[in-house]
């Protein structure tokens, strides 16, 4: 009787064991399942609020910057910049490879205006949707009237330099091909 009960006990912790075990690969194949239905999501960017969630990432918001950062505070941050030098071309390069290879990207432009006054352009770009998205930060431009110093968003298909003559540009545009007299072409930087 001894023998039987052992028996008996014996089996009913192994179907326990198998039991559990079955719990955890359902749990594991349902999860999995959820993260791959996620990931096939589009991501939503209709803000610069979700442009920044979008980015997932530690990149500061431009909204969330000093009012009184400078042009000189976005070379030491890392921000693309050309004006009489190029600062960062490291980033620009980067984030062309991944734009290129289809992988997420991201880069900061530093511009200024004609009176010396900041303006910044996050770009990123996301693989998911296949779109270039732009928050531009016109806070800073003194001469800029009250109702015109924002933050922006705004939604293109593609980024690529642009040669006419001796400059080359680096916009953003809609289309197979680049118009610069289109209202849906954005000057980012004169490379050159």
């Amino acid at each position: 009787m001894k023998v039987e009960s052992k028996g008996i006990f014996f089996k009913i912790v192994v179907l326990g064991i198998v039991f559990v075990l079955a719990i955890i690969i359902i749990r594991g194949i349902i999860n999995n399942s959820r993260a791959n239905n996620e990931s096939n999501e589009k991501i939503v960017v209709n803000s610069v609020e979700n442009f920044y969630k979008a980015l997932n990432s530690e990149t500061m918001s431009v909204m969330d910057l000093p009012k009184d950062y400078t042009v000189y505070d976005a070379i030491d941050d890392g921000c693309f910049r050309v004006f009489n030098k190029t600062y960062n071309e490291q980033a620009y390069k980067e984030f062309m490879e991944a734009y290129n290879n289809k992988e997420k990207a991201f880069i900061r432009v530093a511009q200024t205006t004609d009176e010396g006054d900041l303006v910044l352009f996050d770009v990123a770009y996301f693989p998911d949707n296949k779109k270039v998205y732009i928050v531009k930060d016109d806070t800073r431009d003194k001469l800029a009237v009250e109702q015109d110093r924002t933050y922006s968003l705004k939604e293109f298909d593609r980024v690529g330099k642009y040669r006419k003559g001796d400059n080359t540009y680096f916009v953003a545009y809609n289309g197979e091909t680049i118009n610069m007299n289109a209202s849906d072409t954005l000057v980012l930087m004169k490379l050159k």
